[in-house]
């Protein structure tokens, strides 16, 4: 191609753009929309996922970070509870 595009050519690009505009916004809706409604442990791996492909960094995607041992830390039993409310649909206070 010369340095210079034909009108066709201009007129094709410029119809590109709106395209990739068009589906631009779309998609930053959505994103809007994702954070409003994520809990913050869900946005994070939301924004993992869309910049790496994996969750969690240096796991496999298909296992969420998962490993093979069955003991609990201290640490974890807050945000596992918080996890079995969340997939309950049941706020915590509610089953008080």
């Amino acid at each position: 191609m010369t340095g210079e595009s034909s009108p066709a050519e201009m007129a094709r690009l410029r119809a590109r753009i709106r395209e990739l505009e068009r589906a631009l916004r779309r998609k930053s809706a959505v994103l809007r929309i994702l954070e409003r409604e994520l809990c913050l442990r869900d946005s994070i791996l939301l924004t993992r996922v869309a910049a790496s492909g994996s969750p969690y960094p240096d796991s496999d995607p298909s296992l969420f970070g998962a490993s093979d041992t069955i003991g609990l830390r201290t640490s974890d039993v807050e945000s596992t509870l918080a996890q079995v409310w969340r997939s309950l649909g049941t706020p915590p206070d509610a089953a008080e």
